[in-house]
């Protein structure tokens, strides 16, 4: 990021815009958006929209707007994010841009599915899947598929759901894509999870999790641990189940991540801004996820170690 950083204040001392200039904005504007740090990313990808459209670079747009709705569907705003994806969906087809397109459906089925909306969201990936086999498309097919899964898994159809998965690691194998196929082995294992098959949940898990510390996925292999956690409680597996969970939070901590991509429920994330505001509310807090949740209590007593809850 420093670098992206450095480039675009190198580039904001010449007398014209360049693509190059808009190029570094823009992968400045996702590695804050990696980082967890939305507002900040907003801020760059304003800036590369406000010059690509000054400039007549509709690619760049086009590109700017997806980047800045994503950035508002990190954030929960996901009516904003459905403006700006419709609009560089709009972009995207009037200069014939497939590739643009379809990730502009794609990321619309995203937000579809984190609203319910699960017919929209079906039909949005259908149309992705359906231009990525046109183009030839193989990563991009083996995403849809998988984003497919994902809401077939929202919607209890689990069956559906395996088959969707299934056919995403296959590509993904097929393709030598490690990544997609860690992240097919993780969802095929939440369907066996929610079909009560924990034995074959774990083993799934257990190969997402060996493939992002293959890879150095660090955020993956978080997500991974607590998947395998979730598997290991519901079978009986207690200690293994706090270890793995133990294990996960550790490596967010040592990430340093904000709480937005802390891997959550809203609902505890909303109690632990609460508990910042002071002790009262902290003391409450407490009581609360005691109540509800007691599972999670190790969760927010490693925050709480590291001040993030007095902050």
């Amino acid at each position: 990021m420093e670098c992206y950083s450095r480039l675009v204040k190198a580039w904001e001392n010449t007398a014209t815009y360049t693509l190059k200039y808009i190029l570094s904005l823009i992968k400045l504007g996702i590695a804050y958006q990696i980082l967890g740090q939305s507002k900040q990313a907003i801020i760059c990808h304003r800036q590369s929209l406000k010059i690509s459209t000054e400039i007549g670079y509709k690619e760049g747009e086009s590109q700017a707007l997806g980047n800045l709705a994503n950035a508002h569907d990190s954030l929960g705003e996901y009516q904003q994010a459905i403006i700006l994806f419709k609009q560089s969906l709009d972009i995207a087809r009037e200069i014939g841009n497939r590739e643009g397109e379809g990730n502009s459906l794609n990321n619309l089925g995203g937000v579809y599915q984190a609203l319910g909306q699960y017919q929209q969201a079906i039909t949005h990936h259908q149309q992705w899947l359906d231009i990525a086999r046109e183009i030839g498309n193989k990563e991009g097919e083996g995403i849809a598929l998988n984003n497919l899964g994902g809401v077939y898994q929202a919607l209890g159809q689990y069956q559906q759901a395996i088959t969707y998965h299934q056919q995403s690691l296959d590509i993904a194998r097929e393709i030598s894509d490690r990544q997609g196929e860690g992240s097919s082995l993780g969802n095929l294992g939440n369907a066996y999870n929610s079909l009560g098959q924990y034995q074959e949940a774990i083993a799934y898990h257990q190969q997402s999790l060996d493939i992002k510390r293959e890879i150095g996925d660090r955020r993956g292999e978080a997500h991974s641990l607590q998947n395998l956690a979730r598997s290991y409680h519901q079978c009986g597996r207690i200690l293994e189940s706090f270890k793995a969970s133990y294990q996960a939070q550790q490596i967010l901590l040592d990430l340093e991540l904000p709480l937005e991509v802390w891997l959550l429920p809203n609902w505890l994330k909303s109690f632990i801004r609460y508990g910042q505001k002071g002790k009262t509310q902290l003391i409450l807090f407490f009581l609360v996820v005691i109540i509800a949740s007691p599972g999670l209590l190790i969760r927010v007593a490693l925050l709480w170690l590291r001040g993030l809850l007095l902050r």
